[in-house]
């Protein structure tokens, strides 16, 4: 699990990102990674913490199962099931980098670095 100020300020930032529907809070990925990767960022361990939370099976990958699940309790996935599926789909994409048919935890975490440096990359 996460650490207490961890989670707690990453739960902070996500309710601010996001948007309230009948379903509760919807978060994009992006809008997701941005709000927990400053608090992963320094943080190997904790990192490595989060992707243990989505890797629910202990296989040493995050699956697209386990992806889909993990966003679904999150809320992060539109109501709408073809909206949310191509959500998965489109996050998948961008993770599975090697397309190997599971996410690394070298992949989980380029996708943290990458957006951190492309966000601020951008704001320049």
């Amino acid at each position: 699990s996460l650490g207490v100020g961890e989670s707690a300020a990453a739960e902070r930032t996500l309710q601010a990102t996001g948007h309230r529907t009948g379903d509760g809070l919807v978060i994009s990925f992006d809008d997701f990674v941005a709000a927990v990767g400053p608090v992963y960022e320094h943080s190997r361990v904790a990192l490595r913490r989060a992707f243990d939370i989505f890797d629910a099976d202990r296989s040493g990958g995050i699956d697209k199962a386990e992806l889909r699940s993990f966003l679904s309790k999150l809320r992060m996935l539109p109501a709408d099931e073809a909206e949310g599926e191509a959500a998965v789909e489109a996050m998948w994409a961008q993770a599975d980098v090697n397309h190997d048919g599971s996410i690394s935890f070298d992949e989980f975490s380029r996708l943290f670095h990458d957006y951190r440096y492309n966000s601020v990359s951008e704001a320049r």
